[in-house]
């Protein structure tokens, strides 16, 4: 019986969302911390929530009893 640990998974710019999204639907557990943030345009200042360590989505699983091969080929995810 092995432990569960945390893994960074590494996405494609702009796509921890959308990597998110699809490692959930494949059953894993995930965290995605996000952020709140002014950001300036024409228009004035606008919030916007972005994501708080852009390009990496936190997995959690066992390695021993969970396979993590799925993790490279999910949409959104490098490795």
């Amino acid at each position: 019986m092995g432990l569960e640990a945390w893994f960074a998974v590494i996405t494609k710019p702009r796509s921890e969302a959308l990597a998110e999204e699809h490692l959930r639907r494949q059953g894993y557990e995930c965290l995605l911390p996000r952020v709140r943030r002014l950001v300036r345009n024409a228009a004035g200042l606008k919030p916007r929530i972005e994501s708080l360590f852009p390009g990496y989505v936190f997995l959690r699983a066992d390695p021993e009893r969970d396979s993590l091969a799925p993790v490279r080929s999910t949409r959104g995810a490098l490795g």
